[in-house]
């Protein structure tokens, strides 16, 4: 009953969800899907219908999928931004920006925001509709889903390898992957495989997926989606389809990589031969060094890193590399909420003082303008627009281009910094981004067509003045990225022959010459008048930051061939074929089970679990019912309302248990009726405020000889509390626990009515926590914990014991109890084992980390007698509270951790006598 209580109660810590807008949503219902979306959004919904029900034809036939008698139409939630998706209450998870959309199991229903472009939009909803598929086919629905998802184990390289093969083919993106994994001898054989999560599995499982259809054929993939249900197992499919074992499997596959990509070593160029390193991922143990722009003197270059598990804005030296330190920190605090690590671009002012950049506010994007050398944020331009990205400055500096999102459309925008105006130059459908200054005019990628036919998969290169009158620059096959222009001449990146490299068009003789010809992939650049390129490029599971002193220093050759990618290219009509109406609340069953059992000192027991919500998941509604006999039946019903800024709930809940006091039992019988109200400040701090009704039974029985336990006496008592509580948490997670930042939560609670029948208490908790980054796995831990209550009842309602895994290690549970209470926890945190597999039993154990810890604390009923100190001898001792110290072993076994402590008592004049040992489950603090 706790637990089922505290699953979907408000989390007692964590970052806040929230809904900044307010949307009216409407459906179009077509042949196999429903589509919900709002008013602002509606201009994505012809695109999304098209590719949404050609893309569930081709799936259909190729996972030889059988449609049931009366199917249910698949639920589709488009959001017109990320920010918008964020908020989404379909999960009750905050969504982090890296996320594109998802599938959730209950209902199969795909949510997704649009980001601008076409091409991502078609990807995102195929790739998700991929999941509806293996759903129905692997798993069912509901509960049985779940159960299902539990007991039939499929690797994750599998589901969403297919999810990415199905909705991409071959792609840039996979090709860019697997190289550079196969040339560094970073690839995973299927046997890891099995047991990775990350980026990875999505990449080298649609690898695998495309050799099995280019070795086997492709219908053997839906075979084997189908073929799992049978044998139980991935294992087993692969074995009946291809007629050779897992690792047959693995050892062809990575032989044709090999075959593949090896000789591009003796082929293709090193990018350390060729330029100057400036930032590394070995050297500072990350992975992202992003989107460098080096300023107009050439002498330094800022870049976005993941540097210490968080995303930074740093500047470096351009001349020796030396480290010229942090700029900004992004999500810490409401005002740089996220920098945009990935799609994020930086541009200095002509006079290098300054940098330009977006960073996600309360729901929306805004400018900033940052001073590099004061190390303080000039101006902050809010403007009414969803998303802004790329911005650069002119080249007098009176004005600042970029890419805008508003309302599902991608635009090139001007904002005038002399009179704060903003115009939209291009002001259409298509995706139109990567804005550039050419003198006056503004040179942009984007997939609009030269003449009539529309490729949204396509990116050429536009020219327009600031009046709008545009026309086509340069069409260089598939992709142009990231264009500059240098004296004339433009710059960009293209992944022409597979892998992204630097180009340069001269507009005076119509060439185009391929500068670089790398092993690794330049993923962007920057450009200075002095001639100095910074770029950024992917090697070694990594992103590293390079200088090209002179850009005259690379030679120009005839672009290599291009190369053919298959391609999961959906054409659209753009012709609206479901009919609009208003979404209904259509609230319905999420899932429903029961179990039954025996205990032989209490008869037959049995739960009901109900779990229901409407499609948009802002209404909830979940109920336990707890034993098959009524009159002792316990039971707990919670709504939640979400739809708003402000949420709440109401629960109600009854309780009954028996329990020893002295020579008698008591049967307590609790009622109580209640709601919460949830207000978010912004992502990182709210308030809660809580309101409260109890009534408590308590029936005292007595055993009399020859009668046996008889009732003598009942009690009724009745509690009415008010709670309000402030949190703030800017936390960043590791694998199981916080790693960096500070979370804590100050509550007071009061009872409303005073009375002879009324219980009398008030209380007030506080609970701090800071952690200090070391590196990913080492950090240092601090939680502070008080409590203090007060009132004619507050020992019976409000007593605190300290003792146990939970305070106090190395000591009873109930070592100490008072109404005043608290307890000090310092830990050490550091990898123990990182993996262990046994040869046998084969058992994999994975992850074993450890902390050494330091606790001390104390309880008491009488704070003014609680002595904390002897100092009567030479040494401190420790006389009222407790302390330990030791060792703690963690075991993650998914759904929890497994901890194990062996410590030591002290009370800082001597140790103990003696070692205890205990065992808990939960995460760490």
């Amino acid at each position: 009953m706790i637990l089922f209580m505290l699953l979907f109660s408000q989390y007692y810590f964590g970052q806040n969800k929230i809904q900044y807008g307010q949307f009216e949503w409407f459906i179009n219902e077509t042949e196999h899907f429903e589509i919900y979306y709002y008013k602002s959004g509606e201009v994505l919904i012809p695109f999304a219908e098209d590719v949404l029900e050609e893309a569930y034809n081709r799936l259909k036939s190729r996972f030889s999928y059988r449609e049931r008698k009366n199917e249910e139409k698949i639920p589709v939630l488009i959001y017109k931004s990320h920010p918008d998706f964020e908020g989404t209450n379909v999960i009750l998870e905050r969504i982090p920006e890296a996320v594109g959309g998802f599938t959730e199991i209950f209902k199969n229903r795909i949510v997704l925001p649009f980001n601008g472009s076409y091409s991502d939009f078609r990807h995102i909803l195929n790739h998700e509709l991929v999941h509806v598929f293996q759903y129905r086919i692997l798993y069912g629905r509901g509960m049985g889903a779940i159960r299902n998802l539990a007991t039939l184990r499929i690797p994750l390289w599998f589901i969403e390898g297919m999810a990415e093969f199905e909705s991409m083919g071959w792609d840039e993106s996979a090709e860019t992957f697997i190289r550079d994994a196969v040339l560094n001898n970073r690839l995973y054989p299927i046997s890891i495989l099995n047991y990775a999560g990350g980026y990875i599995v999505y990449k080298e499982g649609q690898s695998i997926l495309y050799f099995i259809k280019n070795r086997y054929g492709e219908k053997k993939i839906g075979e084997l989606m189908n073929k799992i249900k049978v044998t139980g197992s991935l294992t087993g499919a692969i074995k009946q389809v291809l007629g050779i074992d897992e690792d047959k499997l693995s050892e062809e596959w990575i032989k044709s990589l090999k075959k593949e990509y090896w000789p591009l070593i003796g082929v293709k160029e090193d990018v350390n031969d060729i330029t100057m390193p400036i930032v590394t991922h070995k050297e500072f143990k990350n992975i992202y060094n992003y989107a460098p722009s080096i300023s107009p003197a050439g002498d330094v270059i800022v870049y976005y890193t993941d540097r210490a598990e968080e995303v930074q804005i740093r500047i470096v030296s351009a001349l020796n590399g030396e480290d010229l330190g942090l700029l900004i920190r992004g999500g810490r605090s409401p005002k740089f909420e996220s920098l945009h690590l990935m799609d994020g671009h930086l541009d200095f002012s002509q006079d290098s003082k300054y940098i330009v950049f977006p960073a996600l506010e309360r729901g929306k994007d805004v400018l900033y303008i940052y001073d590099v050398g004061s190390r303080k944020a000039k101006d902050r331009v809010e403007l009414p627009l969803d998303r802004i990205r790329w911005p650069e400055w002119s080249p007098d500096g009176s004005m600042i281009t970029f890419m805008g999102l508003n309302n599902g459309a991608s635009d090139i925008y001007v904002y005038n910094l002399l009179d704060s105006s903003l115009t939209n130059i291009t002001h259409d459908r298509y995706s139109d981004g990567e804005p550039t200054w050419k003198g006056d005019s503004i040179l942009f990628v984007s997939d609009r067509p030269a003449v009539r036919d529309w490729d949204y998969s396509k990116r050429k290169l536009y020219i327009t003045d600031l009046n709008g009158s545009i026309r086509e620059y340069l069409d260089f096959g598939e992709q142009i990225i990231n264009p500059e222009v240098y004296k004339r001449n433009v710059y960009f990146i293209s992944y022409r022959d597979g892998g992204k490299n630097l180009y340069v068009y001269k507009p005076d003789s119509g060439i185009v010459k391929q500068l670089t010809d790398l092993i690794g992939s330049l993923e962007s650049f920057s450009t200075s008048p002095t001639g100095k390129f910074a770029i950024s490029v992917y090697s070694n599971v990594g992103w590293d930051i390079f200088l090209i002193d002179t850009i005259e220093e690379l030679k120009g050759r005839e672009p290599n061939p291009p190369k053919e990618f298959s391609s999961e290219y959906i054409e659209v009509t753009l012709e609206e074929k479901g009919e609009r109406r208003k979404a209904p609340l259509n609230f319905g069953i999420d899932y429903i089970a029961t179990t039954i059992g025996y205990y032989s000192d209490y008869g037959m027991f049995g739960y009901l679990y109900l779990g229901m919500s409407d499609i948009l998941g802002n209404h909830r509604l979940y109920a336990l019912f707890n034993n098959t006999d009524l009159t002792r039946s316990d039971f707990y019903i919670q709504y939640f309302y979400l739809k708003h800024r402000l949420d709440y709930s109401l629960y109600l809940l009854k309780q009954a248990d028996y329990f020893l006091y002295g020579d008698n039992i008591i049967r307590g019988d609790l009622w109580s009726l209640g709601g919460e109200i949830w207000y978010p400040l912004n992502r990182f701090h709210r308030f809660e405020l809580g309101l409260y009704g109890y009534r408590l039974g308590e029936q005292y029985w007595e055993f009399i000889p020859d009668e046996g336990w008889s009732p003598v006496k009942t009690d009724v008592s009745y509690g009415t509390f008010s709670s309000l509580s402030f949190i703030r948490d800017n936390t960043i997670w590791g694998y199981t626990s916080p790693i960096k930042g500070f979370r804590g939560r100050i509550t007071y609670e009061k009872n409303l009515i005073h009375g002879e029948d009324f219980w009398d208490v008030e209380d007030v908790t506080l609970d701090l926590r800071n952690y200090w980054y070391l590196s990913r796995d080492w950090n240092f831990a601090v939680r502070l914990f008080l409590l203090h209550s007060w009132g004619e009842d507050n020992r019976k309602f409000y007593t605190m014991s300290i003792g146990g895994g939970r305070s106090v290690r190395g000591y009873d549970y109930y070592e100490l109890a008072g109404t005043t209470a608290g307890f000090l926890n310092v830990e050490f945190r550091l990898p123990i084992i990182k993996k262990l597999e046994l040869g046998f039993p084969p058992i994999n154990i994975g992850s074993i980390d450890g902390a050494f810890f330091m606790d001390v604390g104390g309880a008491t009923y009488n704070y003014k007698d609680f002595r904390f100190f002897d100092t009567s001898d030479s040494w401190i001792k420790l006389v009222d509270p407790i302390m330990s110290f030791g060792v703690e072993f963690r075991f993650n076994l998914g759904v929890t951790i497994a901890n194990f402590d062996i410590s030591k008592r002290t009370d800082l004049n001597r140790i103990e006598d003696g070692t205890f040992y205990d065992f808990y489950l939960g995460f760490p603090f």
